[in-house]
């Protein structure tokens, strides 16, 4: 918080004046808490002035290590709830993605949870008619079955539940039999 407050403060404040003002901020307390932290070692200070070091103490004592094995375990459970969009379920798993540190394959282990955990089945079977698609075509094509799976439902009557995707071939040929006064079943298409 204190570095955000900084950069407000500034970018031609110099480290000697981030310091003074850390040391202000923190109070009697605060400093006297800095000061019992464990020093960092030589490498970890090597190239750091005060006001950088003070920070990688404090961040060091505070801020809770990130277990990745942890992390990942919650990606991957992470499904998408029935009412979630896929919009909002993508951004769910970029922020989960974000500390799981798949480094260049981030894009790739997306959307592969994403095929894997969407509550579609129908946007599922489109993109395993894809050659691996990347995420951005992933979304494009989601989006859109998604926008066609709200206006079957609605062109049905609402008898579509969200999600439930094995009813849509049923609904469609309902809503055809409807658009073409035909007295056919479902089964005669």
């Amino acid at each position: 918080m204190f570095v955000h407050y900084a950069r407000v403060c500034g970018p031609t404040l110099s480290a000697e004046r981030k310091h003074a003002l850390l040391m202000h901020c923190l109070g009697g307390e605060g400093q006297e808490v800095l000061e019992n932290l464990p020093d960092l070692s030589a490498e970890e200070s090597r190239n750091l002035n005060e006001y950088e070091v003070c920070i990688k103490k404090m961040d060091k004592h505070y801020v809770p290590r990130v277990s990745t094995i942890m992390e990942r375990y919650c990606f991957g459970k992470r499904e998408q709830g029935k009412d979630e969009s896929v919009e909002e379920y993508i951004t769910s798993l970029r922020k989960l993605a974000a500390s799981c540190k798949f480094g260049t394959l981030v894009d790739e282990r997306i959307r592969d949870q994403f095929v894997l955990k969407c509550c579609s089945d129908k946007i599922r079977e489109e993109l395993w008619l894809k050659d691996e698609p990347p995420l951005e075509e992933v979304v494009i094509v989601a989006k859109r079955v998604e926008h066609m799976l709200k206006c079957v439902k609605e062109l049905s009557g609402n008898k579509v539940v969200s999600g439930e995707c094995t009813k849509v071939e049923e609904v469609v040929c309902e809503v055809k039999v409807k658009e073409f006064g035909a007295e056919k079943k479902k089964d005669e298409f």
